[in-house]
This record gives C-alpha cells, structure tokens and sequence, in this order.
C-alpha cells in the first residue's frame, strides 16, 4: 500500500499555504535569486499593448503573444530575471516536481560555500506560489546550453481536478547564446469567473499628489503617482539585507506600463533613527560571548532635555542642535562604560547545567549570530527634531528631503530574521511578533521597551546549508527544533532584558547629566523669598510714584490757565517732577515685567517638581508597602522559633524517630528518606534561626515607629562587630575576613541607620565576592593572593569608606547603581542601595562611588559621609 494524492494538493500548497501576496512575490524572486541572476525586473502590464519591449531583459517571442491573446488576457504581471535559466530536464525535475530536491543536492555540491553562492530554495514548492498571482502562468525559460526556448503554459484550475493532465508545452528557436527565465503571470479574461483575473491593486496604489504652499496646502495640478504597495515594497527591501556595508550585485526594478516605480531603500531614513541597539554572539577559544552595545544620537539626548524642562520652560532652556552633539562627544566614556559590555552566555542563560550546555552546544551550530535595531518616535515635533539635528549635525546630507518618516515606518516597522544575507521566512513583517516584544510590554514598564510600529532591525544567523534554521512551509515560521530553541532563548534575554536595561540606563544617565550640567531648572526656596522680597519692593516704590504723579497732575489742573508767571512756574516744574518719576515709573515697570517673566518660570518649575514630589512620594509608599509587607513575613518566621516548645529539642524529636526505625530494623528507610528529611529541616531550621537573630535589629527600623530627632551615638568599631556576628556563618562559610579600621569613631546617627546600610553593604559585597570566586576557577586574572575579605576603614571623623576583594561595581552599573530597580545581581531586586541612598540624603549623608579602580579595572569604594554640610 502507498500513499496517493489528490491534485487537491497543488492548491494547497500554493494558494492556500502561501499567506499573501507579498509572500508569493517574494517567493518567485527568491528563485530569481537561486539562478544568479543580476537582473531582475517586475513589471506590471495594464494591457497587452501596454508591453515596452525596452524595458524586456530579452526578446518576446512571438508565441507568447498569441497565447496572452488566446486567454483574452488585459492585466499581466511579469518577473523575468538573467540567471541560469532551465533546460528541458531542470524544468521536468525541478519546477515540475512538487517537493524537488534539486536546490537541496545543487546545494551539497558546493564545496566552499559564501554569500555569493548561497541557495535560498529549500522546500520545492516556491513556484506554486504563482497560483496566488494569476490563473495562468507562461513558463518561458531557456538555459545557456539550449537552442530552444521553452514555453509552457500552465492553467492551474486544470491541475486541480485532473492528476492526469499536462500542461502544452512549446518550443522556440533562439537566435542568439542567452539564458533567462520569465514568468507571465496572465489573466482568463474569456471566463466569466472573477477570481481569473489579475487584481493589480494588491501590489501597486495610485496616490493623488499635490505641490504645497509654505502653509503646507496643496497648490497646482494634481499628479498621480503609482507605488508599490508598503507590503511588496518591504518585501522586495527587506529580501537581501539591506543594513549590510556590502552591497548586492543584483539590480532589481520595478514598472507599471512605462513608469518605474520606486524599489530602493532609504537609507538616510534609518540614520535619523535616535538609538541603535546592536549585538553580536561569537566563539571565542571556545567561549561563547555576547556583545552588547547601544549607540545614542544627540536628539536622544535633546528630547529627554525637552521632556525634563517640560513645555513651559523648554524654549527658555533650548540649545542649537550641535550643542548636544557636543555634550554627547564629552560624556562619551561614560555612556560607554554603561551600554558597551559584553558576558559569557552562562551568564545570561537561565537552567542548570545540562541545559545551559545543551544551548551552548546548539548556537555554536549557527555562530556567528548578530542583529541591529533602530529606534524612532512616531510624533511630528520629535521626527522634525531628529531629521533637524540629524543634518545640523551632518549625519545625513543638508539637501536631504525626508518627509514621509511615518509611511517609511509603517512600510518596514518590525525586526526582520536573516541567514548570511538573506530573509527568512516572514518573520518581522506587521503581527509578527516572534520575538515577543509587544507580549513584554504588557508586562509593565513600556516605557523602555521596543514598540513595534516605531523600531526597524534584523536578526542574521550563519547557516549556508539551512541545515539548523529553516521556515516553515507557510513562511510564517520556523521549524522548531533545539536550535531554534537554543536562539529563541538567547533572543529573548537580549531584545527584552538586556536592551530594555540599555535603554532605561540611557535615560538615566542622560537625566544625570543634565542635571550636573545645570541644563535642568531648579530654583532653592531662599531664592525664590529673594527675588519675592525685591518684587515686593519694587511695587512699592511704583506705587509711591503713582501717588507723585497723580499729585503733580493735580497741581498742574490747578495752574493750567498759565495767566502768570507763578503758574507757569509752578506747571514747569510739575512736568519736570512727573518727566523724572516717569523714567524711574517705566524702569519699575520694566523690572516689573522681568520678574512676572522670571515668576512664571519658578511656577513653571515648581509644577514641575511636585510632579517630581509626587513621583517620589509613590515609590516611597510602594516601599512602605514591601516593607510592612517585609515586617509580616519576618514576624512570622521570628514567631516559629518564639513559639517552639524550649522544654524539648527538635533534635529530640528525630533521636526519637529514628531509634524507633531502627528497632523496626528499616535501614532503608534511615539512608533514603529520614536523613535526606533530617537535612533539609535543619537548614531551614538555621535559616529561620538567622530571621530571629535580624528581628532584632528590625525592630529599630520596621517595626517601631522613629522620628527625624531620634537620632543616638554609635562607636562604629563595637557596632560592626556585633553585627558581624549576624553575617558570621555567611562569612565563615564563603572564607571572608572582616578587616575593621574604624578605631574610635564615633557617628550621630538615626536609631537603625547603620543597619540598613551595612546590610545592605554585607550582602551585596559577599554576592560579589562569590562572583569573582566563581570566575577564578575558569579564568585566572579573577584569582587573588590572601584570603577574600571585606574592610571598613575611617578616613576621617565624619566619613567612612567600605570595600571588598570582589569583582567590585561593573561598568555597566557604576552610572546607574543607586537609581531604583538596578542591579547587576541575577534576579536581584535593585531596590537596596536605592533605599539606603534615600533614607541616608533625609537626614544630609550621603554614599557615593569613588573613582578609584582595583586589579580587575572596576570601581569599587563606597565612600559614607555622615554629615554633607561638614564636608561641604
């Protein structure tokens, strides 16, 4: 018995299976392509008379003719192409034979393969996609060797319901060495059924266009201008890699009767783009590493300018466009520090061992991997800012006419996925979120994810053969199998963890420049009282000379006979007295309107920082939030020892246990089940039992209430000590000295304080320490001499420094480690050194990272000041 076929079957898995119109383009190019072909054209034809012979790559014979005239055929779409063309043989096994594996053993041939010799063709049924074009498809196709051209007409409604039938077939001499292909995509124009015509408003649009005024009306005649359509556009763009330095060879047009529509891809459009994301997976000496990097243009930086001065105040705080360009050139390093970094793909791959090998073992298949993204905002001020400063600051052309942004990004919006150059499958087109993007940012915090409609990218892979990374047959896809899934897992944590980190530390970063710059306006509460004390002032002194003024204007009423020389002295004088207080009236008036100007403005940025306020207000109760809910779970463990029975041991309780199993004699069940039970308890028991100790301290600081007054005198040197014996088994366990050096200091502290700092210090210094244990056993520039240890030193009576023989702060977090929900700790919060900042700058301490690096090039002293005004 053998399987039999219905001829069903070529419907499906043209019409049906391929999804769109684009699709099916893209397809019968993608063999355009597979021939080696230079020339490519695509060409839409309203009428048989409408054929330019010109613009034909070859000769039409004349048989082609008689069979367009034969169907009764008006609209034709043509893709004709100069590559190898095909034979009587080629045609038979490879454009006749659904699922052919001719490209597959063309493919196994070659030997050294690169990107000019790559095959694109996998699945043997690209060309049914013509079905979804037209009903009739001319053949006409000749190889180098032939002296014929072939023809062949295939009807596919005869296909469908006839296994038998077979499509005629012609024969034309050649004249001259040649070889081609052509594809007549035609119309039945003779049946009266209207699915057999060709619809050409599925591939081309015809706009009304207009000359505009400077009021941007439209003026004159109106003009028509024919477009591909924003789908077949990006599809014809995006089907060879157009981000790459290296140009294709390939020249592809496009007509509609004698009119050539616009194929190319503008690239100065993507320069405008704000930031541009980008990665790169490599082996390294059998490392896998992952480069991470975000570049960031001026108008990034002159947008987040804009937002943070708000509407009111931007135009007063503005800078010509290069200014940015500049700060941006002078906090370079910085930035870099921050979004250029690089980890070993152990460090951002989640699961246990095995499962990390396994990912390791199948993205080498496909290495290198590598992808770009280009960030846009969508609204007219920002575009018009970006395209602005984009040639102010010469990174496109001054002449350049960019204004169709938002037609630009809703033809190619989306991150393409490529294989050495070329498209794979549909991934990246409009609905197509594979990786993920919308389904994060519905997650919360949208504000520093991609959204889809505003960013263009790709996503290249290495894998000539298609051997690891192929579609699916709809092109919707791709096969799923491990190394698909092995990329799907690294493309996740790149696109939305690592990015989205990048893009909130630009924002950050940007903010903290500003404010050090002074670019953001702040005016103290002293200021303000100044400046109302001198308005003050001078309404008063305008209000006295109202009354001069009004006083001389009567004296003047009361002489304005003139009818002797008293009076007109007396007049003269008046104006002289009302000409002086005049002057002096308008110098009033005129401070007067500066200081209503420069009261606007402190009411500007008072709006602005009780927005501020109110921001800061909300995290703090979300914090009170975690922290109530912190003081439950700790009350609640703290209660488990509270309430335990004093009068008998747990350990009783096992001893019980266990000498009863073994008068039972069931030894088994001692090794397998009651020892493995006996361990477990007693780790959570000891863990429990380090809650208790901590209770303690956090009754001073959760539980009970403290005011800003409560404040004690602490000696550093005894309250480390006390404390390290809270951190003890951490230290002892992870072989970490405490070095104290704080001698006889002594600091006026709120009750608690220290708890939440050095907490907080401890822990994140152990984390860190382990980390470098950990890459010392693979890497030895991580090894140290000694033992590991952590040291608080006094450098004076008011400031501590802390530090450790860890990894110290990465690069990448030194900018940003005490902004909220940062940190460099896998699954870590972010949240502790955020705390410990705020909580210390409400009672004037401050901690800071100094500049000073260890042996491993990171930053790694915080520095405590206790008292800020004392030092300043």
């Amino acid at each position: 018995m053998k399987f039999s076929y219905n001829p069903r079957i070529i419907r499906q898995l043209g019409t049906e299976l391929i999804t769109s119109d684009a699709i099916a383009i893209m397809e019968l190019i993608k063999n355009s392509y597979d021939a080696k072909a230079n020339k490519i054209n695509l060409l839409f034809f309203s009428s048989p008379s409408s054929i330019k012979h010109k613009q034909l790559l070859n000769p039409m014979p004349t048989k082609i003719q008689e069979i367009i005239n034969e169907y009764g055929s008006q609209k034709l779409i043509v893709i004709e192409d100069n590559g190898y063309g095909m034979n009587k043989k080629t045609i038979e096994d490879g454009f006749f034979q659904i699922g052919s594996e001719l490209k597959n053993k063309e493919r196994q041939n070659i030997n050294d393969i690169d990107d000019a010799s790559i095959i694109l063709g996998d699945k043997g049924i690209g060309r049914l996609s013509a079905q979804r074009i037209s009903p009739v498809l001319i053949l006409e196709t000749t190889s180098y060797e032939d002296n014929n051209i072939n023809i062949i007409v295939i009807d596919w409604y005869n296909f469908y319901n006839n296994i038998k039938y077979e499509a005629p077939e012609y024969e034309v001499q050649k004249k001259e060495k040649i070889s081609y292909t052509r594809l007549w995509c035609i119309s039945d124009s003779i049946s009266d059924d209207p699915d057999r015509l060709v619809n050409f408003s599925n591939y081309i649009e015809k706009i009304e266009y207009y000359k505009k005024d400077a009021f941007n009306k439209p003026v004159g005649k109106r003009k028509d201008i024919f477009m591909l359509k924003e789908t077949i556009l990006s599809a014809l763009n995006f089907l060879y890699l157009p981000f790459s330095d290296i140009e294709t060879n390939i020249e592809l047009k496009a007509y509609y009767n004698d009119i050539e529509l616009d194929t190319k891809f503008n690239i100065d459009k993507i320069r405008i783009s704000e930031l541009v994301h980008s990665f790169d997976i490599s082996n390294e000496n059998n490392n896998i590493i992952v480069k991470l990097n975000l570049d960031i243009k001026p108008w990034f930086i002159e947008r987040i300018h804009m937002n943070e001065t708000g509407k009111k105040l931007y135009k007063d705080w503005i800078h010509n466009h290069t200014y940015y360009s500049e700060l941006l050139n002078k906090y370079q390093n910085r930035f870099r520090k921050t979004l250029n970094i690089q980890r070993r793909i152990e460090e951002i791959i989640s699961g246990d061992d095995d499962d990390i090998e396994d990912t390791k073992e199948s993205l080498t298949k496909i290495l290198p991997v590598c992808g770009k993204v280009f960030s846009f905002k969508r609204t007219s001020q920002f575009l018009k800012l970006a395209i602005d400063s984009a040639k102010e600051n010469k990174f496109i052309p001054k002449e350049t006419k960019i204004d169709t942004i938002k037609e630009f990004l809703n033809a190619y919006n989306g991150i393409k996925l490529y294989r050495n150059g070329y498209r794979i499958a549909s991934l990246g087109d409009k609905n197509s979120d594979w990786l993920k993007l919308q389904q994060e940012r519905t997650k919360g915090q949208q504000f520093f994810r991609f959204e889809l409609g505003n960013v263009i990218g790709y996503v290249q892979v290495n894998d000539p053969y298609q051997k690891y990374i192929s579609e699916t047959s709809s092109r919707n896809q791709i096969v799923s199998n491990k190394i698909q899934d092995a990329l799907e897992r690294t493309l996740h944590y790149i696109f939305n963890t690592a990015f989205y980190k990048f893009t909130k530390y630009a924002v950050d970063i940007t903010k903290d420049i500003l404010y050090e710059e002074q670019l953001i306006p702040k005016r103290t509460s002293k200021e303000i009282k100044s400046k109302l004390d001198i308005s003050k002032k001078i309404l008063n002194q305008t209000i006295r000379n109202i009354k001069i003024m009004s006083n001389q204007f009567e004296e003047i009423e009361q002489n304005i006979s003139l009818d002797n020389e008293d009076k007109i002295s007396k007049v003269q004088k008046s104006f002289k007295k009302l000409k002086e207080t005049v002057y002096e009236t308008n110098e009033y008036l005129d401070r007067s309107v500066d200081f209503l100007k420069d009261q606007n403005e402190i009411l500007a940025i008072t709006e602005k920082e009780k927005k501020e306020i109110e921001t800061e207000a909300y995290n703090n109760f979300k914090l009170m939030a975690n922290g109530l809910i912190t003081e439950v779970i700790t009350h609640e463990l703290h209660s488990l020892i509270s309430d335990t029975d004093k009068d008998i041991k747990n350990q009783d309780y096992f001893d019980h246990l266990k000498e009863y199993i073994r008068k039972n004699k069931d030894y088994e069940i001692i090794s397998k089940f009651f020892n493995p039970i006996k361990s477990n308890f007693d780790r959570i028991y000891n863990k429990i039992t380090d809650v208790n100790k901590f209770y303690k301290f956090l009754e001073k600081t959760f539980i009970y209430k403290g005011t800003l007054d409560d404040f004690e005198n602490v000696l550093v040197k005894d309250f480390v000590e006390e404390f390290q014996q809270k951190f003890n088994s951490r230290l002892v366990r992870n072989k970490i000295d405490l070095i104290n050096h704080s001698s006889n200091l002594i600091v006026e502290v709120p009750k608690g304080s220290l708890i939440h700092l050095f907490y907080n210090l401890f822990d994140n210094s152990i984390y860190w320490i382990r980390e470098r244990q950990r890459k010392a056993e693979y890497d030895n520039s991580f090894k140290i001499d000694g033992n590991d240890y952590i040291c608080i030193e006094k450098k004076n009576e008011n400031i501590i420094h802390f530090y450790d023989s860890g990894t110290g702060v990465l690069p990448e977090y030194q900018n940003t480690l005490f902004h909220a929900l940062e940190s460099g700790k896998r699954n870590g919060r972010g949240m502790g050194l955020y705390i410990v900042k705020r909580f210390l700058e409400s009672f004037d301490a401050v901690i800071q990272l100094r500049p000073e690096i260890n042996n491993f090039g990171n930053r790694y002293i915080f520095e405590i000041i206790l008292n800020k005004k004392i030092e300043d």
